[in-house]
C-alpha cells in the first residue's frame, strides 16, 4: 500500500477514493475566496522546494486523482484537487497551519474530512503528533523516511517507522498503552453501539433550550455480539423520558454538578444526567470502571509490558548501528496527563533497567486534550533527571 503514494497512503488514498466518489455539482461547489488564493500560492511555492521528495509517489498520485475528477465540475478545480493530492503526499513536509488550511479550507469543501481518517489507528495519530511536537523543539520539520512493516503487512520484524530528524535517521517503535483493562474493546463497543455523536444530536433537538450533561459508563458491552442485540431506539425513548423528568425535578443552575441517576436494565446499567442553564447543547460522557489510584499501578504494570513486546525490535536495530526511539502512546484525557504517564514509566525504569537496553530514547506522546510529547529517556539519563523535559512542554504549550 504504502509503495504507491509513499507514507501519507492512509489519508492520500482515502483523499482519492472520496475524488472518485465526488458528483460533479458535489465539485462544483468548491469556491476560492481571495484569502484562500493567497494562501494557495504560498503553499505552491512551498511544495516547489520538496518537488524533488517522494517525486514517484507525486506522480502517481497526480495520476490517480486526476483520473478520479475526470469530466467533473471545471477544469480550475479539477486542477486543483490533484495538486492538493501531492501536497497530501508531502503533508508531514508542511506545518500544521499549512495541512489545516489543506485540510479545512480546501478539502473540507467538497470530501467529509471524517473520510480521510477512518482507517487510522493509534500509531497513525502518535506518529503525526510526534513529528508535529518534535518539529516544534527543533525548529524544523521532522520527516518520515519509510514506514517498514506497512502496518504489519510489511513483516513483524520490521520497524513501524524511520524518522529523518535534523539529518540523521531515527528507527522509530509506537505502542499504546491503555489505562485500564480493555479500555481500547470497550471504547471501541461504546463509540459503535452507544452512537454518543448521535445522542447528542437528538437530545439537543428535543430539548434546544437546555445544557445536558449525560454519563454513559464505557464497559455496558462484553462483546459486539452482546452490544449488536442492544435496542438503541428503545434506550433513546427512555432516555427523552429521564431528561424529561430531571428538568421537571432539577433546580436551575449555571453548573453541571448535581447528577441524576437512572437505571436501565438488558444489560444494566446506571446512567447520570445533570442540566445547567446558558448553554445549548447535549454533551455525553464516558464512565470509566475504574479510579486515579487504579490507574496509576495498571499504567506501570501495561508500560513494563509494553516495553518487553518493543524492545527485542529495538535492540536488533540498535545491534545494526541504527539511532532507535520507543514512543509510548496514550489517548486518555479523563485519567492522565503527561506527567503521570511519566511517573508510571519512572517506576518501572528504577526497578529494572536490562528491559531498555538498545532502546536510545523514549517519548511519552499524550493526545488527550493537548497534543504534547516529552521525553523520559534520552540515552543514559531518565526522567526526572532530564533537564529538556519541562524545556519540551513548556515550548509545545508556548508557556
Amino acid at each position: 500500500m504504502l509503495d504507491r503514494y509513499g507514507p501519507n497512503s492512509l489519508e492520500v488514498s482515502a483523499y482519492v477514493q472520496a475524488l472518485d466518489n465526488l458528483t460533479s455539482p458535489q465539485l462544483e461547489k468548491l469556491n476560492l475566496s481571495e484569502y484562500e488564493f493567497s494562501e494557495i500560492e504560498s503553499i505552491i511555492k512551498k511544495a516547489h522546494v520538496f518537488k524533488e521528495s517522494r517525486s514517484v509517489e507525486q506522480l502517481n498520485v497526480r495520476t490517480d486523482a486526476s483520473n478520479a475528477v475526470k469530466g467533473k465540475g471545471h477544469e480550475w478545480q479539477r486542477l486543483l484537487l490533484a495538486e492538493i493530492a501531492t501536497w497530501l503526499v508531502l503533508s508531514d513536509y508542511f506545518e500544521i497551519d499549512d495541512r489545516s488550511f489543506i485540510r479545512l479550507y480546501l478539502i473540507g469543501q467538497v470530501v467529509s474530512l471524517r473520510e480521510l481518517y477512518q482507517k487510522y489507528e493509534n500509531e497513525d495519530w502518535a506518529i503525526e503528533v510526534f513529528c508535529d511536537q518534535i518539529s516544534k523543539i527543533d525548529g524544523q520539520r521532522v520527516i518520515i523516511s519509510s514506514r517498514p512493516d506497512d502496518k504489519g503487512r510489511g513483516g513483524k520484524s520490521l520497524p513501524d517507522f524511520i524518522l529523518n530528524r535534523k539529518g540523521i535517521k531515527y528507527t522509530v517503535e509506537h505502542t499504546s498503552v491503555e489505562s485500564f483493562e480493555k479500555q481500547k474493546h470497550y471504547n471501541v463497543l461504546w463509540d459503535k453501539y452507544i452512537k454518543p455523536l448521535e445522542i447528542e444530536k437528538k437530545v439537543s433537538a428535543r430539548f434546544p433550550t437546555k445544557w445536558i450533561g449525560i454519563r454513559i459508563p464505557i464497559n455496558i458491552f462484553n462483546s459486539e455480539n452482546e452490544a449488536r442485540k442492544y435496542d438503541f431506539d428503545g434506550f433513546l425513548i427512555k432516555l427523552f423520558s429521564f431528561v424529561e423528568a430531571t428538568i421537571q425535578e432539577a433546580p436551575k443552575t449555571y453548573n453541571l454538578g448535581k447528577k441524576y441517576a437512572y437505571q436501565f436494565n438488558n444489560p444494566n446499567f446506571e446512567i447520570f444526567i445533570s442540566l445547567g442553564e446558558g448553554f445549548k447543547r447535549c454533551f455525553v460522557f464516558r464512565i470509566a470502571p475504574t479510579t486515579i489510584e487504579q490507574v496509576k499501578t495498571f499504567l506501570s504494570q501495561k508500560i513494563s509490558e509494553a516495553i518487553k513486546k518493543k524492545q527485542s525490535k529495538l535492540q536488533t536495530a540498535k545491534e545494526r548501528g541504527e539511532n532507535t526511539i520507543l514512543l509510548l502512546d496514550s489517548d486518555d484525557s479523563a485519567f492522565v496527563n503527561v506527567d503521570i504517564l511519566s511517573e508510571a514509566f519512572s517506576s518501572n525504569k528504577t526497578a529494572n533497567l536490562s528491559f531498555l537496553r538498545g532502546i536510545d530514547e523514549v517519548y511519552i506522546v499524550h493526545r488527550g486534550g493537548s497534543e504534547i510529547i516529552v521525553p523520559v529517556k534520552l540515552y543514559k539519563r531518565f526522567y526526572p533527571d532530564i533537564n529538556e523535559y519541562n524545556e519540551y512542554k513548556y515550548k509545545q504549550l508556548e508557556l
